[in-house]
């Protein structure tokens, strides 16, 4: 399928810290370890890095500032050789960031929307040259202009949901469902989107509009739902699991890369599975993305050859 794949979403520069336990109200807790810079981050951006890296063309529909952190963010998507045409840059905003504590068995996630705090989306979109959509947790005016130009242009859309009712609202995501060819969530999500619709279970959820839904399950694989059942994808282990913050969003690049070229959808949940595993192996959501030449070499590793051949043959373009 030619055409690019725009991501659309927030952006955000990503302080990360371990902790060795997440206080309550009042309590001061010891971080025992921290990356002394911000990382690159936000959904959308690592879906597109994860994507240019696989040689795929991806561009970001986001909004950033004119600060100096913003044109360092910027520059950075430039040299993973993301498509910035769609980015709006906002006078006298500061780029967005997020706080992440990350304790023994959970995370805490404090956002500041900067530039993107009721961010409109893109007065001028040009979809053209665009073979897919992701959405990613975002501003939800801007994810729904987004959303409904794709869909007047018949374009496929992916949903990468979120629990953040401030993105997805629970009285729209039956309209977001209809729009959508692909879901996904992970278990927690999945939960909070049934209650939502008030639905008992992800074959039902099918009804709406999706093809697909991946629930991703941690350190129990994921599983693939569609018409004609479900799919178990098993985990991919990581040579060492750093922390845990953007192997969603590698997930989510990968079965969407595969998608886009014509893979079985079982096999693009295979390579989801493969990426994310990468991404657990450095601090930050993009720093260990791997190439198409690596990407490869541990499918074979996990999964083999079989059936597989015409994946194992491509070439980055």
């Amino acid at each position: 399928m030619g055409g690019r794949v725009l991501t659309v979403g927030y952006s955000s520069l990503d302080h990360i810290a371990k902790v060795e336990q997440l206080g309550a109200s009042g309590e001061t807790r010891i971080v025992a370890k921290h990356w002394p810079a911000a990382t690159m981050g936000g959904c959308a951006a690592n879906v597109a890095v994860a994507l240019a890296r696989l040689g795929t063309r991806a561009a970001a529909c986001i909004a950033v500032g004119d600060d100096a952190e913003s044109a360092r963010y910027l520059e950075g998507l430039r040299r993973e050789g993301v498509d910035l045409s769609e980015v709006e840059i906002r006078v006298g905003e500061a780029m967005p960031r997020s706080y992440l504590f990350l304790g023994q068995d959970d995370t805490e996630l404090y956002f500041d929307p900067g530039a993107m705090r009721d961010w409109p989306g893109p007065e001028a979109l040009d979809l053209a040259d665009t073979a897919r959509v992701v959405v990613t947790v975002g501003p939800a005016g801007a994810n729904s202009v987004v959303m409904e130009r794709a869909k007047d242009l018949g374009i496929p859309i992916a949903l990468q949901l979120k629990r953040d009712l401030t993105a997805f609202r629970a009285d729209r995501l039956r309209s977001l469902l209809a729009h959508c060819d692909l879901v996904f969530a992970n278990r927690e999500e999945l939960g909070f989107l049934l209650d939502a619709v008030q639905m008992g279970g992800a074959s039902q959820l099918l009804a709406l509009g999706p093809r697909w839904i991946l629930e991703t399950r941690g350190t129990e694989g994921a599983v693939l739902h569609h018409e004609g059942g479900v799919v178990e994808v098993p985990v991919v282990h990581a040579r060492e699991v750093v922390e845990p913050t953007g192997a969603g969003d590698a997930f989510t690049a990968g079965l969407v890369f595969g998608l886009m070229k014509g893979t079985e959808p079982v096999v693009a949940a295979r390579i989801g599975a493969v990426l994310a595993s990468f991404a657990v192996e450095g601090w930050g959501c993009q720093q260990t993305l791997p190439s198409l030449e690596k990407l490869k070499e541990r499918y074979r590793a996990v999964f083999g050859t079989h059936g597989e051949a015409h994946f194992l043959e491509w070439e980055a373009m």
